[in-house]
């Protein structure tokens, strides 16, 4: 749980820094970076987008704010599982995963000692922070998740492609269509047992929502 939430916390944890380091005068100028920020503050603004991921086509049934959730999520966890977070509780675990003093972000074990010390401390509101972020990952299964399963393959594709991204020469132009490799793939299905029908469908949606990113920011 540690370990996932702080792979999920760290690239975010760098768009913040990054955020903070960036003259966006000279970002409007540098072709690369802005690519590379746009596709960053995009797989931040996929843990808020639960809703609208939810609504593409195939569109799911998502329903976490009803009264009685928290029986209905143990029964309907795909439909009623809240799968995203809002900004006010997204920024204050992020900030968790950075070190101010170092002014970068969190190692594993940095990471790991300051959760553990929150875990025990329900009073502090990161705890609740943290907690929330944390709360689709907790059993997580793609088939209980969708909507968070249809996330992390959002974020998937954006990293590969700020990956690819900087080792292109910054005057070199690349499409702003986002899609994946037969390799991702093919490591998907052998690592997730999922029906075929969800795993197109998400796969879909992801393709869908990622390519609005670049487009935005054209």
């Amino acid at each position: 749980m540690i370990a996932t939430a702080h792979a999920l916390l760290e690239p975010l944890a760098l768009l913040i820094l990054l955020r903070e380091k960036t003259n966006f005068v000279e970002l409007a100028f540098e072709r690369r970076l802005s690519e590379i920020y746009a596709l960053a503050r995009g797989a931040y603004n996929a843990h808020l987008d639960d809703y609208a991921i939810a609504e593409i086509p195939p569109a799911k049934t998502y329903d976490p704010v009803v009264p009685g959730w928290r029986q209905k999520r143990v029964e309907n966890p795909a439909t009623y599982w809240w799968q995203g977070i809002t900004r006010g509780r997204l920024d204050p675990a992020i900030e968790v995963c950075i070190n101010r003093e170092a002014n970068r972000a969190a190692t594993v074990d940095e990471f790991e000692s300051r959760y553990l010390d929150l875990f025990n401390r329900p009073d502090d509101s990161r705890h609740k922070s943290l907690g929330l972020f944390c709360n689709p990952i907790y059993n997580f299964r793609p088939e209980d998740r969708p909507i968070f399963w249809r996330i992390l393959l959002c974020q998937l594709l954006i990293y590969r492609r700020i990956s690819k991204r900087s080792r292109v020469p910054g005057e070199v132009a690349m499409s702003a269509a986002l899609d994946f490799d037969h390799e991702d793939i093919d490591q998907l299905r052998r690592s997730n047992a999922i029906g075929d029908g969800l795993f197109e469908s998400s796969i879909s949606a992801a393709v869908d929502y990622t390519n609005r990113i670049l487009v935005r920011n054209e």
